[in-house]
C-alpha cells in the first residue's frame, strides 16, 4: 500500500520538523508534487547503467574498510566507542578471549557508506571527505 499508494501517507510533522530543517527540503522530507520532481530528477542516478559505474567505487571503498580493520585487529586495537556504557566495557575486559577486539562495526559502516556517497557524487574528492563534512556539519 505505501508503495503504490505513498502520497495518501504524508509524514508527521515531527518526522518532517527539526531535522528537515537542518537537512532542507530534500527528498527525504518533500511531500507531494516536490517529491514526485525531485525522485524524477534523480531517478537517471539509480539506473542500471549508472549503478554499474559505481560497482568499482563499492569494491575500492569495501577492500580499504577491509583493511583498516584488518590493521586494526591485527595491532590488537580496541573501539572505546563500541560499549553502552563502562560497565559493560569492564564486563568484557573481565573474560574475553585473548586477541579479541571490539568494533563499533555500525561506525564502520557508516562512514564508508558516507566514503562511497561522496565519491560516486564527486570521484575527485578525498578519501573520508564526505564523512568529515557530515560529522562536522552535526556539531
Amino acid at each position: 500500500m505505501l508503495v503504490t499508494r505513498s502520497y495518501e501517507y504524508p509524514k508527521p510533522d515531527e518526522v518532517r520538523g527539526d531535522l528537515a530543517m537542518i537537512l532542507g527540503k530534500g527528498i527525504l522530507f518533500a511531500e507531494g508534487d516536490d517529491h514526485r520532481r525531485q525522485r524524477r530528477i534523480m531517478a537517471p542516478s539509480f539506473g542500471p547503467a549508472h549503478l554499474r559505474e559505481l560497482v568499482p567505487v563499492f569494491f575500492e571503498h569495501s577492500h580499504h574498510l577491509r583493511d583498516a580493520l584488518k590493521t586494526a585487529i591485527e595491532a590488537g586495537e580496541v573501539d572505546e566507542t563500541a560499549w553502552r556504557d563502562e560497565t559493560q566495557r569492564g564486563e568484557w575486559e573481565q573474560d574475553h578471549p585473548d586477541g579479541e577486539v571490539v568494533f563499533d562495526i555500525a561506525k564502520w559502516l557508516g562512514r564508508v557508506t558516507l566514503d562511497i556517497i561522496g565519491d560516486g557524487a564527486s570521484p575527485s574528492s578525498s578519501p573520508l571527505c564526505a564523512c568529515r563534512a557530515y560529522r562536522g556539519a552535526c556539531r
